[in-house]
């Protein structure tokens, strides 16, 4: 079984001020999950000893704000830096959709057809990776998605998309192996998802216009896209775009 874990970075809301909306995530082998979760937790308690049960948000981190408020500048860095150890060192696939939100027209356009990118980058990864294990005498596995819970509208608007991209596929991609409707869960207790949400906010930060003026934040958020972009699988026939799409 493959899992997949997904967050997002800005908002889909064309109101919002932020100039990007980015998906991101990645898929891991159920053999590996644990450690890898295991690792992430290990890392909290590290760094953040007197915090328990810490929740990793990107943008707090980088802020100090909340959990993070009065942490000292340099301690945030050093365990990102270690985050993206973590990423080059984990057994995983990213992917990841820029939404360029100044150049769509609506936020259900940005909501809908970015979830709809997504969902394809990920079934074409899945194909990779079973392609992967017939090669080496294994059987295909299938996968589950697990995203970050949410409330309001577009947390019904998300599943029922999803809902309906695993039942009957898209327009470039008719999916076999995801199965059960997407999962959606609590960040806080999962270090998988907030990984993924470290994953998203680099995507997005590498992606702005303007940047976060800090050399060395900007240093790490560096590492961390690089780290990113180095566990990706690139071009393929059926995109360029295979694993990485920036739209429009």
């Amino acid at each position: 079984m493959f899992l997949i874990y997904i967050d997002e970075s800005g908002s889909f809301q064309k109101s919002d001020h932020s100039e990007n909306f980015v998906l991101s995530g990645f898929i891991i082998n159920e053999r590996y999950w644990r450690s890898l979760d295991d690792s992430i937790k290990t890392l909290k308690e590290k760094f953040f000893p007197n915090t328990k049960n810490i929740e990793i948000h990107t943008t707090d981190i980088i802020h100090g704000k909340e959990e993070f408020e009065g942490v000292n500048i340099s301690l945030r860095i050093n365990f990102l830096e270690e985050i993206a150890k973590i990423i080059r060192s984990a057994n995983i696939k990213v992917f990841a959709i820029v939404m360029k939100k100044s150049k769509i027209i609506s936020s259900n356009h940005i909501l809908s057809y970015g979830y709809e990118f997504l969902y394809e980058r990920i079934a074409w990864n899945i194909e990779y990776l079973n392609k992967e294990r017939i090669d080496s005498g294994g059987e295909e596995e299938s996968a589950i998605i697990f995203l970050d819970s949410m409330g309001g509208w577009a947390f019904e608007h998300i599943r029922n998309k999803m809902s309906s991209l695993i039942l009957r596929g898209s327009n470039y991609d008719h999916n076999r192996m995801i199965i059960e409707d997407p999962i959606f869960t609590n960040s806080k207790y999962r270090g998988n998802i907030q990984l993924a949400d470290i994953l998203a906010y680099a995507f997005n930060h590498e992606n702005r216009t303007k940047k976060i003026n800090h050399v060395l934040i900007q240093e790490v958020l560096t590492k961390l896209y690089e780290a990113a972009r180095d566990k990706m699988v690139y071009s393929s026939p059926k995109s360029p775009a295979y694993s990485y799409k920036i739209w429009p």
